[in-house]
C-alpha cells in the first residue's frame, strides 16, 4: 500500500484533534427556540392613558376624571371621547378658565348703540379637546352677594352665549344695573369649574342738572348748567382739546362745542354749548358758546325745564380699573335755584287744585295753543268764586320776589285770567290781576282801583310785573309797554309763598311760560 502524501497526513491529525477537543472540552449551550408569542395586553391602552393622566396632566378627581364605562354594542370598554379602549378613558375636564375680558363693541360694528364685547382664551386641556363653552350672566344682583357664592351652579344664571367661539357680542343690556359674567369650558372629560366671575358696573347716572342763574331766571351768556352723576367718569373727549391752551390741566378737562354735541342731547334744541368737566368726572359744566349776531331763536331752556340725555356714542363710562356699558339716559327736568319757571314743556302738571270740587275746572297742558315751545296750559271753567283754580308753591329763595312774568290768552272777554301772587285769598294776596269784561287787563290796588291796560281775545297777552317789597308797590308791564306804576300792594302780607291762577266767569283761557324770580 503505497504511503499517504504528507499533506493528507496533516489533515488526518487535524480532524482527530478537534474530535478529541470538542469530546473534552464544555462547550456553552444551545441557546433555546425561542418562545411563542403571548396573548395581547388588552389592559395597555387602559393602563397609557391611566398614566398619561398621573405623569402629564397630574391626577384628576373624580368629579374631573372622565368615566370609563362598557358599551354592549361595541362589546368594549368605552373612553370619554367615546372611542372603545381609547387613552382618553381616564381624560379630565378642561383647567378652570381666566375671567372673561370685557369691552365696548364698536359703534361701527354694531346696530345696537350699546352693546358689549365679551372674549377669552381657551383653558389648558387635560387629556381631551375643549369643544365649546358657556357664557353665564346674572342680572342686577349685588357683586358681594354673588361673589359669595361664586363657583356655585346655582348661581350661574342665564347662559347668553354658547359655541366653540372665543368671542361673544351681548346686547340690550340694562345699563343702571349690575351684571356678573362667567365662563364654563367643555370637553369630552367633562365640563371645567367655572371661571372668576367679571363685574359689569351700571353705567355712570346723571342725577341732577341744575342752572347757575345771573338773576333774571332767563338763560344766557352768564349762566350755566351742571350736570352731576352718581359715581366718576371717565370725563371723554376730554383730552382732545390740550393743543392752543395755556394751561395743561384746564385744557384736559375742556371740551368744545362738537365734543358736548357728541356726548349729549337735549330734549329741546338749544345753541352750541361748551363743557368742562371737574376733576373726578361727577359733575359737568355748560355754558352757551358766543355766537354770531341774529343767531336763530331757540326756546329759553329755563322755560323749557330742558333734559339732557347722555349718548351711547359719547362713551361716558365708569374710570378705570371698573368697567361698565356706556350711559344712556336722561337727566332728571332742569332746577334753577332761586327761580319759578314753568313752560309746561315737560307735559307733567306741577300745579295743585284748590277747589274742593273737581268738576269746576277742565285742566289740560295741550298743543292747540303755545306761545313758546311745544306746549300751554289749557283751564276751562269759572263758578263765581276766586281762588278755586290752580296754585303752585314757590321756592324759598323767591317768597320776596322781585318781579314775574307770563303769557295768557282769553277766548272770550270776560271775569277770567286771575292771577294772585300771596296767600289763597285777597286778603293775604300782595298781586292781583285780572282780565275784564270791557277788555281790560290790569292789578287792583290796594285801594280798590284797577289800573293796567288792554287786551284782544284770542291772543297772547305778555304780563309782567315788578315788586318793589320797600315800598311795597308793582309796576304792571303789558306787551312790553309800562300800563301802571306804583300800584300798591292790596294786603298787608310778609311776603308771597304761592301762586295762584283761576276764572270767576266761564271760559277757556291758556297760560304759558310762567316766571317767578
Amino acid at each position: 500500500m503505497a504511503p499517504l502524501p504528507w499533506w493528507a497526513v496533516v489533515l488526518l491529525q487535524f480532524g482527530q484533534g478537534c474530535i478529541l477537543y470538542l469530546a473534552l472540552c464544555p462547550q456553552p449551550p444551545m441557546p433555546p427556540p425561542p418562545a411563542p408569542p403571548a396573548p395581547p395586553d388588552a389592559d395597555a391602552l387602559w393602563k397609557d392613558g391611566w398614566a398619561a393622566a398621573i405623569d402629564t396632566f397630574g391626577l384628576c378627581t373624580l368629579a374631573e376624571r372622565g368615566e370609563l364605562h362598557f358599551d354592549i354594542n361595541a362589546n368594549a370598554f368605552v373612553g370619554c371621547d367615546g372611542r372603545a379602549w381609547s387613552k382618553l378613558a381616564f381624560c379630565c375636564a378642561p383647567e378652570r378658565p381666566s375671567a372673561p375680558l370685557l369691552s365696548l363693541q364698536p359703534m361701527s360694528a354694531s346696530e345696537h348703540p350699546n352693546a358689549l364685547l365679551v372674549s377669552w382664551t381657551s383653558p389648558a386641556e387635560r387629556g381631551s379637546p375643549v369643544v365649546s363653552f358657556s357664557l353665564y350672566l346674572v342680572r342686577g344682583e349685588a357683586s358681594t352677594e354673588l361673589e359669595a357664592r361664586e363657583g356655585e351652579t346655582s348661581v350661574l344664571g342665564e347662559i347668553v352665549c354658547e359655541g366653540y367661539q372665543l368671542s361673544c357680542t351681548v346686547k340690550a343690556l340694562n345699563t343702571s344695573i349690575p351684571h356678573m359674567l362667567w365662563l364654563v369650558a367643555h370637553s369630552p372629560g367633562g365640563s371645567s369649574q367655572p371661571s372668576p366671575a367679571v363685574t359689569l358696573l351700571p353705567a355712570p347716572l346723571p342725577i341732577s342738572l341744575t342752572a347757575t342763574d345771573n338773576g333774571d331766571c332767563s338763560f344766557g351768556p352768564d349762566d350755566t348748567l351742571t350736570l352731576s352723576f352718581n359715581a366718576p367718569t371717565n370725563r371723554p373727549l376730554a383730552e382732545s382739546n390740550r393743543d392752543g391752551a395755556s394751561d395743561g390741566a384746564t385744557a384736559e378737562l375742556a371740551l368744545e362745542a362738537d365734543a358736548v354735541a357728541t356726548i349729549l342731547g337735549f330734549s329741546t334744541k338749544v345753541g352750541p354749548m361748551r363743557g368742562k368737566w371737574d376733576a373726578l368726572g361727577t359733575k359737568l359744566t355748560l355754558w352757551p358758546e358766543p355766537v354770531a349776531a341774529n343767531p336763530e331763536p331757540t326756546v329759553d331752556i329755563f322755560l323749557a325745564e330742558v333734559r339732557v340725555r347722555l349718548k351711547p356714542e359719547g362713551r361716558v363710562v365708569v374710570p378705570p380699573p371698573g368697567f361698565s356699558l356706556a350711559a344712556d339716559r336722561w337727566s332728571p327736568p332742569l332746577t334753577v335755584a332761586g327761580c319759578f319757571v314753568d313752560g309746561f314743556e315737560v307735559g307733567m302738571l306741577r300745579w295743585f287744585a284748590e277747589s274742593a270740587d273737581p268738576e269746576s275746572y277742565h285742566i289740560s297742558i295741550g298743543t292747540d295753543h303755545r306761545r313758546t315751545g311745544s306746549r300751554a296750559l289749557r283751564m276751562e271753567g269759572g263758578n263765581g268764586g276766586q281762588f278755586d283754580g290752580l296754585s303752585a308753591h314757590l321756592p324759598t329763595a323767591v317768597y320776596e320776589p322781585r318781579g314775574l312774568s307770563c303769557w295768557v290768552r282769553s277766548t272770550v272777554a270776560a271775569n277770567v285770567g286771575y292771577l294772585a301772587l300771596g296767600g289763597p285769598s285777597l286778603h293775604e294776596a300782595v298781586v292781583f290781576f285780572h282780565l275784564r269784561p270791557t277788555g281790560q287787563a290790569g292789578l287792583l290796588s290796594a285801594k280798590g282801583y284797577f289800573l293796567g291796560g288792554n287786551y284782544s281775545v284770542d291772543r297772547w297777552l305778555h304780563v309782567a310785573v315788578a315788586l318793589d317789597w320797600s315800598h311795597r308797590t308793582a309796576d304792571l308791564m303789558l306787551d312790553g309797554s309800562l300800563v301802571a306804576s306804583g300800584v300798591g300792594f292790596v294786603s298787608g302780607a310778609a311776603d308771597a309763598r304761592m301762586i295762584h291762577i283761576f276764572n270767576s266767569d266761564k271760559g277757556v283761557v291758556w297760560w304759558d311760560d310762567f316766571v317767578v324770580y
